[in-house]
């Protein structure tokens, strides 16, 4: 993801972040979903935290897809 879209995804969560911190009256850094995922960056923390979330939550779906069950064999009938 270049700067630029990085910058902007930073910014929007920085206002969510300030709103709800002022809403709750306390620093709600590492208090989002995402923040389990902060590496604490120096540029863009938050944005980086998030797109990491985003493809996290993208690995299970595409495992189910790659899976496919086979049914079971059935034993074979006595005679």
């Amino acid at each position: 993801m270049d700067n630029r879209k990085l910058e902007d995804l930073q910014r929007s969560l920085d206002i969510r972040k300030w709103h709800d911190s002022e809403d709750n009256g306390i620093d709600m850094c590492r208090h989002y979903e995402f923040c389990k995922f902060c590496k604490y960056e120096s540029d863009f923390p938050c944005a980086r935290a998030y797109n990491r979330m985003e493809l996290d939550k993208e690995k299970p779906a595409k495992k189910t897809e790659a899976v496919k069950k086979v049914p079971a064999k059935k034993p074979a009938a006595k005679k």
